[in-house]
């Protein structure tokens, strides 16, 4: 009876300590169609896609003529190309946190302490590109705010156009007057982990399945079923031979 209660015990610590790891991310498979909805010609590397890019996201159609209009490049300097497919852990903006900011997205490590400011910042940039009607102009300025604010102002040597100018401050604005990521629970990002050269982080309305959900019912599951081997061993000891 020892001997199975300390395994149930080392079973129960095993998966308490591995099921918070996985909670709130989950991996999904993303592809890239080649069309976007503005072209910027800020950066360095010349003109290049914004706004919104079409493709799939764990199955999903995204895009012009979907019921998700795009999906949404935070990322300036890597490149994704037409007909790419790759997989990205998937996880709520809302979900976000100052201890798991660095490991659950492509910047939050090199943004330090700053990171949750500026992912709140993103997010609203990304809410106003999908929920306030911009233009294909401002869509584009959109796009060069967010690539600023992820790359530390290198996207385009520093100097922020006029109307990218304008969407900065109010995104700088907007955290000012207490956004949070928590306000952003219809933002997903999707952070790639395959791909080479390494694709983009992208920002899109497709909620995936919380990664954790299945780990945590199979803890569930576990102790359930050990807890009802460890009753039925009370109720039926083992056989005892006759004298």
């Amino acid at each position: 009876m020892r001997s199975f209660s300390g395994m149930l015990l080392v079973i129960t610590v095993a998966l308490v300590s591995v099921t918070p790891l996985a909670t709130g991310q989950t991996s999904v498979p993303m592809s890239f169609d080649g069309s976007y909805s503005a072209v910027s010609c800020a950066g360095p590397e010349g003109c290049v896609g914004a706004g919104l890019y079409g493709g799939t996201i764990n199955g999903v159609k995204v895009g012009s003529g979907h019921a998700v209009a795009g999906m949404i490049c935070d990322d300036y300097f890597d490149n994704i190309t037409a007909g790419e497919h790759w997989t990205a852990n998937g996880i709520s903006a809302a979900s976000l946190t100052a201890s798991n900011i660095g490991s659950l997205t492509m910047f939050g490590n090199t943004m330090g302490s700053a990171a949750i400011k500026d992912y709140t910042e993103i997010a609203y940039l990304v809410s106003q590109m999908f929920f306030a009607n911009p233009t294909p102009a401002q869509q584009a300025a959109i796009s060069e705010a967010i690539w600023f604010i992820s790359s530390g102002g290198s996207s385009n040597a520093g100097i922020p156009s006029t109307t990218e100018l304008g969407y900065l401050t109010a995104s700088l604005t907007a955290w000012g007057n207490g956004a949070t990521l928590g306000q952003y629970g219809n933002l997903d990002i999707y952070n790639p982990t395959s791909g080479s050269p390494r694709p983009q982080e992208m920002w899109s309305l497709v909620a995936v399945p919380e990664g954790g959900a299945a780990l945590s019912y199979l803890f569930l599951a576990s102790l359930c079923c050990a807890g009802a081997m460890f009753v039925r061993s009370r109720r039926h000891p083992c056989p005892v031979e006759s004298a």
